[in-house]
């Protein structure tokens, strides 16, 4: 076979449900010249046999099965195979849209240095399909700086070259289940990223994707990547008390972690006017990651508390000011009010998106 232009880096672990359609959809590519390197790493459903007859198929999938190594091993496996200059990542439970790779190819023919690409997405939840728009922050604001706060790309999305990003092009074990946002802040401060406003996957929510499962452990690793990227940045702030509220968050975390956001804005208003708007919209992004944490919290009365401290009752839903306001009064009623606005979040979902598709001649979202 000729040397592939693009290698697809695919890890697989535990994906029957799933595996057949993402594997369907990275095939059906409009761009052909390419790999598909599909890690199966330690798979215990009957995601091998898929795995096995779909390579059998296609000589362009590449197929390794091996014990359990963990998902950062997998990847940097996945890196080390690729033979292509373009390397683009793809999740066992997403759907490529056919044009991606010929999308984000033509992005890198267009901008010579590129290093990064990524793509917005749209969601798929109990098998209905929602468009999504891309947030206009990331048309107005510069990624690097972005990068600092949260993770500015979502993983499956993403396409390197690698003769730009060189050895920076590595995922660190010293940050389980956000690899990819260490990965991300240290390449959008290196080499020139993009995000293309277009949707490229649709993107697949359920209880056992990875971020679902290990949730706790990422936001703390989370926390753990901004304090470091905000010190070396040159921000003064009690990072210490900070990360160790923002990892356990109990009654007592509300103060210190409201005094670090309101030292961190105070200083970002400080920077040049030409920057100070990524900034701001970075730890904007930030107070959300925050607020989600205070809202998983058991004792109710965390998140009232948190939005007084840092004036964020202005930053939040009318839906979410009502439960977390006037009901904050009343703890026994505030798991249910949620309950039921996750409930209307479903439903409103449910009105606009539309079933997806899987024809048996490949994958269709439309």
């Amino acid at each position: 076979m000729v040397q592939p232009l693009v290698s697809i880096v695919l890890p697989v672990y535990n994906a029957y449900p799933y595996i057949d359609a993402a594997l369907r959809s990275l095939r059906n590519q409009t761009h052909r010249e390419l790999e598909i390197i599909a890690i199966d790493d330690g798979s215990t459903d009957g995601s091998p046999a898929i795995l096995r007859r779909h390579a059998a198929e296609d000589p362009r999938i590449v197929l390794v099965s091996r014990e359990n190594r963990g998902l950062v091993a997998t990847l940097n496996e996945g890196l080390g195979r690729a033979t292509g200059r373009y390397v683009a990542r793809m999740d066992a439970d997403d759907i490529a849209y056919p044009h991606r790779i010929e999308r984000q190819l033509a992005a890198f023919a267009a901008r010579p240095g590129l290093g990064i690409c990524g793509s917005g997405f749209d969601t798929i939840r109990r098998d209905r399909l929602r468009q999504r728009h891309l947030d206009p922050m990331f048309r107005r604001c510069d990624l690097g700086i972005l990068s600092l706060f949260f993770t500015v790309f979502i993983h499956p999305t993403v396409m390197f070259d690698r003769a730009v990003a060189g050895s920076a092009l590595a995922y660190d074990p010293a940050y389980p289940h956000a690899e990819d946002f260490d990965l991300f802040r240290r390449l959008t401060g290196q080499v020139p990223a993009l995000m293309i406003e277009e949707s490229l996957i649709a993107y697949r929510l359920h209880e056992g994707s990875v971020s679902q499962r290990h949730k706790t452990e990422m936001r703390r690793t989370h926390v753990r990547i901004v304090t470091e990227t905000l010190a070396a940045d040159g921000f003064d702030a009690d990072f210490a008390a900070f990360a160790a509220a923002a990892s356990e968050v109990e009654p007592g975390s509300v103060p210190p972690i409201a005094d670090f956001l309101e030292e961190i804005g105070r200083q970002a208003a400080l920077r040049p006017p030409e920057t100070a708007a990524s900034y701001a919209a970075g730890l904007r992004t930030f107070f959300y990651f925050l607020f989600g944490t205070m809202c998983d919290h058991d004792n109710p009365r965390i998140v009232p508390a948190f939005l007084d401290r840092t004036a964020g009752w202005s930053l939040i839903r009318r839906r979410e000011r009502a439960i977390y306001g006037g009901l904050s009064r009343y703890p026994a009623l505030v798991s249910a009010s949620r309950a039921a606005s996750d409930m209307m979040d479903w439903c409103i979902d449910a009105a606009r998106a539309r079933p997806v598709r899987t024809p048996a001649g490949g994958v269709a979202l439309t």
